[in-house]
């Protein structure tokens, strides 16, 4: 009977250790993500990851954290922590999605919000694509946001 016991609660002790060590895992739920030297818009990048890269949660700051790529340590920095997730990510994993549904989310929308998006029940990204086809330089932007007024937050 002690035996059971004490291997029952070795099974949950060891259950919980597991449980605390992927606490601060997450994954990156956006196709590209610069990792920024700070909190601030303007901060300079300290590297790149893509959609589905393991990350390790280093700390959190109002809505920014700081993490760190589990495949190469050395990339770390500060990102907006909505665009992570707890969810591990099955990369090329679309048995379970039409190609409609991974084509809205592609575009970030959901199938019930993209009534207004459709012609004849199909999606129209056209003026999606000449929106993300537009480039503006961080300098450009910066002019922008000083000869508005506009606060740059936090550097």
């Amino acid at each position: 009977m002690k035996k059971t016991v004490f291997i029952l609660c070795l099974l949950i002790f060891t259950a919980f250790l597991s449980a605390q060590s992927n606490r601060n895992i997450r994954y990156i739920a956006v196709q590209t993500l610069d990792l920024k030297e700070g909190t601030g818009f303007f901060a300079s990048t300290t590297g790149t990851l893509n959609y589905g890269d393991e990350v390790t949660l280093i700390g959190t700051r109002n809505d920014w954290s700081h993490i760190s790529s589990i495949a190469n340590p050395s990339i770390s920095g500060w990102v907006k922590t909505a665009s992570l997730t707890n969810r591990r990510i099955l990369q090329g994993d679309t048995t379970s999605a039409s190609a409609r549904e991974v084509a809205l989310a592609g575009r970030g929308l959901a199938q019930e919000s993209s009534g207004s998006n459709t012609r004849a029940g199909e999606p129209n990204f056209a003026a999606v694509d000449r929106v993300e086809s537009i480039n503006i330089s961080r300098d450009e932007l910066q002019r922008f946001i000083i000869q508005g007024g506009l606060s740059l937050g936090s550097l």
